[in-house]
């Protein structure tokens, strides 16, 4: 689907930041919804792909997964930066005024009249991008599609705290910027502009100007992106296994995860865990799609392919399909049920439709699968996905936050 064209007589960019697929997704609802503000004007689109916090060889091949699938899509310019690049302009001992006339130059437009970010200090190039264009209405469209936080909650809750070794790192590059005057002032966002909306916090929204994208919008969008992928996505397959007239019973969500070692009981935990999954709500013999996310260890996924291959057809996406959202596929693709363990796509995929699906798991489950330290997290995440599958299930219209922790 292109920007409708209208006749105008001025032109506004937008500019979008992203490091996903699904955030490409976010940041075009929440851009798109902002359009009938401006009638007289036609939005020209300017794409960012950056900070994707990947291995050097896998940051290429998840960029080049965004830029396919931008495709979709009507742009005025697209470019992406790699972090080594990012690292690299934010690093260099020039003025903050050299800095962002040096990011201005390498993605090509001067100016903007909107920049959108998944969030506030996110990577390294985040606070250098609303510095640079500063004078831009600065917007987020949150985590997923929608989800948002004060950082301090997170960083209170957060099961993943550095080691002292990386605090000690940590303080000491902080200072050494400091003494040289180059760390690059936080600026805040303007408006959260949200299609499904989360305040994992409870108090985000109420301290920042909010909107929230259609429903309809939403799924307009959703659509034609899934209508671009489809041949690739089926073509890929039927050359893995006979779709023709065959049921997919079963497609299992794998979560995201850092490198994990063969062999260690954090990896026999967690394979064991997807096991237990597709032994509980799949028949033997069934056909099994495995869609790991994007940002899940390869090794964990082979060995859960191999372990079901005795009892199970399973099916292993590679990682170029899996680098697109679930939410895509599901559009086109006929499947008896779909099992996740603590997915943020479980609750997007109940704004699609009504499709069979497992996202809830009991405490037992949780203390197999994961680390002790990790469990009070994970405990409150589900909560989280259920209630607001409960709510979109119960007729949520997209016109209010769907979750909050202190309430609606």
């Amino acid at each position: 689907m292109n920007p409708e064209t209208k006749p105008a007589t001025k032109q506004r960019v937008s500019l979008l930041c992203v490091c996903g697929t699904t955030q490409l997704l976010a940041a075009l609802c929440a851009a798109k919804s902002r359009e009938s503000l401006f009638p007289d004007k036609e939005t020209q689109y300017v794409l960012v792909v950056a900070d994707l916090f990947y291995s050097y060889h896998r940051e290429y091949e998840f960029a080049n997964a965004i830029l396919e699938l931008s495709k979709f899509w009507q742009w005025q310019h697209k470019i992406f930066i790699e972090t080594k690049t990012a690292t690299s302009l934010v690093r260099n001992l020039g003025s903050l005024k050299k800095k962002a006339s040096n990011l201005k130059q390498l993605i090509g437009v001067e100016r903007v009249d909107e920049v959108y970010l998944l969030r506030e200090n996110f990577g390294p190039l985040s606070n250098l991008l609303m510095y640079a264009y500063s004078d831009a209405y600065k917007i987020t469209y949150g985590d997923g599609y929608g989800l948002v936080y004060d950082p301090k909650f997170f960083k209170k809750i957060n099961p993943w705290k550095p080691s002292l070794k990386r605090r000690i790192y940590t303080n000491i590059k902080t200072a050494l910027i400091k003494k040289t005057k180059q760390e690059i002032p936080l600026l805040k966002f303007d408006e959260a502009v949200l299609t499904i909306p989360i305040d994992y916090s409870g108090a985000y929204l109420k301290n920042i100007k909010h909107s929230f994208v259609s429903l309809s919008l939403f799924k307009e969008i959703i659509k034609a992106a899934s209508e671009f992928i489809k041949p690739e996505v089926l073509g890929y397959l039927q050359s893995k296994c006979d779709l023709d007239g065959s049921r997919i019973d079963m497609m299992l969500l794998t979560t995201s995860s850092g490198p994990i070692k063969e062999g260690t009981v954090e990896f026999e935990q967690k394979v064991s865990g997807y096991l237990e999954l597709v032994k509980k709500h799949c028949p033997s013999g069934g056909k099994v799609i495995i869609k790991p996310h994007p940002r899940c260890s390869t090794v964990e996924n082979v060995a859960l392919s191999n372990r079901l291959s005795n009892n199970y057809e399973p099916i292993l996406i590679d990682e170029r399909i899996s680098y697109y959202p679930i939410e895509l596929i599901v559009l086109f693709l006929q499947v008896g049920l779909i099992v996740s363990f603590l997915s943020h796509s479980s609750l997007v995929i109940a704004s699609l439709g009504n499709y069979s699906q497992i996202y809830e798991h009991d405490r037992s489950f949780f203390e197999k699968s994961i680390k002790k330290q990790e469990l009070d997290y994970f405990l409150d995440a589900q909560t989280m996905i259920s209630e607001s599958v409960r709510s979109i299930n119960n007729g949520w219209n997209g016109e209010t936050v769907l979750w909050s922790r202190e309430g609606n």
